[in-house]
């Protein structure tokens, strides 16, 4: 085989890192959402009584973040960071400001002080702030 037929440029293998890359952040986003799920299954049978489980709908409430230092709840500079690392894509601070109010952070947090956290992030490098304002995971 001629040295020809086999040089892979350099750009193709840094797409193959980076396409890896992804890969196993989203491999490790949907353990965690899996992780999740089996947690709120096995409350819900707590809740039910063992092995009670059925086709009934069970009203649990979501309680809100807790704020930071609180043991057991997400601080927004946290969330902040996992969403961003996880995107798959550059997403816009309008499109984290929603995913955070999904997550139960109050609007009053998602306003001016919003960006308090992600400036931390990005001084920290834990974000990429891009040029046209979106926000993405951490450079590389």
């Amino acid at each position: 085989m001629a040295q020809a037929d086999i040089i892979i440029s350099a750009s193709k293998i840094a797409q193959w890192k980076a396409d890896k890359e992804q890969l196993e952040r989203e491999i490790a986003e949907r353990q965690q959402k899996v992780a999740d799920l089996a947690k709120k299954l096995d409350a819900a049978a707590i809740l039910a009584g063992a092995g009670a489980l059925h086709a009934e709908a069970f009203v649990l409430r979501p309680e809100p973040p807790t704020a930071k230092g609180e043991e057991g709840g997400e601080n927004m500079t946290a969330a902040i960071e996992r969403i961003a690392n996880a995107s798959p894509a550059p997403i816009t601070k309008k499109e984290l400001k929603r995913q955070l109010a999904a997550l139960g952070f109050p609007q009053q947090r998602l306003s001016a002080y919003f960006y308090t956290p992600v400036m931390r992030l990005k001084e920290k490098r834990k974000i990429t702030v891009l040029q046209d304002g979106k926000i993405w995971r951490a450079p590389s």
